[in-house]
Order: structure tokens, then sequence, then C-alpha cells
């Protein structure tokens, strides 16, 4: 399940869509103005191993959180040091169908981060329709693309 922070932007909640489309799965659900506890209690009722959620600092994402939705650990917690969009510089739909993930590449110093696509459903397949891959340069950056290689998300990521 993949939640935010309350009153989020419509940068952000642009983003959540991104994340539902990306991760095979994944539901998106509004917070709104539900209690932590109620949003486990959701991911719970729907059957969800993790759940996702979004942190917002001045109206734009900034931290990724992921939660085991039994213990309710914290199983990552990555700060997001760059984002990119495809709706940015494009017009860009997002169909509501159900995707595969690979991981295309990855670098050596991502190993959280492979581990974290690895967990939200990623495979290394090579029969997928979006594919991650994954570059080390002070941070992790994650380029997501459709099978004809265009880009649809960049996130960058640091622990």
């Amino acid at each position: 399940m993949i939640t935010s922070s309350r009153d989020t932007s419509s940068r952000t909640r642009s983003f959540l869509n991104y994340l539902e489309y990306i991760f095979p799965y994944s539901v998106k659900v509004n917070r709104g103005k539900r209690s932590i506890d109620e949003v486990f209690k959701i991911a719970s009722l729907l059957g969800g191993e993790l759940l996702l959620l979004v942190n917002v600092l001045k109206g734009n994402p900034s931290s990724l959180e992921v939660y085991d939705v039994i213990t309710r650990e914290k199983l990552y917690n990555f700060s997001i040091k760059g984002l990119r969009l495809r709706s940015d510089y494009e017009k860009f739909s997002l169909y509501n169908s159900r995707r595969r993930l690979c991981i295309k590449h990855a670098e050596f110093g991502c190993s959280k981060v492979i581990s974290l696509l690895i967990d939200l459903g990623a495979t290394r397949a090579s029969d997928c329709t979006v594919h991650a891959e994954i570059k080390f340069n002070e941070y992790c950056t994650v380029r997501f693309s459709n099978s004809q290689d265009k880009e649809i998300l960049l996130l960058g990521l640091a622990e």
C-alpha cells in the first residue's frame, strides 16, 4: 500500500500515482486526516505486507519510509535527493493496468535500494513492462522506463 503524509501537494499526489503505476500489486490510498494507526489498519485489511509512506517537506516529496504492516517495523528510510516525473516535461498519462517491474541494471553501492525494489515486486526477468536502472554517484539514482526505454520516473535516493 502506498500513501503519504497529510495535506499533500498536487506534485506529491502525482508522484504517488507514478509509484502505484510502477510497483506491481500496489494500491494507493489517500490518507486524508487518518492517523498512522488507521493507515496500518487499512493496509492490513487490504492484505498488504508493506506500507510505503511518502513524507513531504515544503510541498515536495522529501523521503520514503517502508514499514512491515504486521510488525510496524521500519524496514527502509530514504531521503529523496532528486525527482523528475515524465509529466514534468512531456504530456504523459498513466493507464491503470498491472505491470511487471524488472531490474535491468544495478551498480555497486545501492544494495538497499535494490532490496527495496525487490521487496516491492521487482524481478530480474526480461519480459517486463517497466525497467529499473540503478546508478550510484553520491546517492542512488533509479531510472524507471517503459519497454521502449522512454523514461517514466527518475528518482534519487540516499540513506
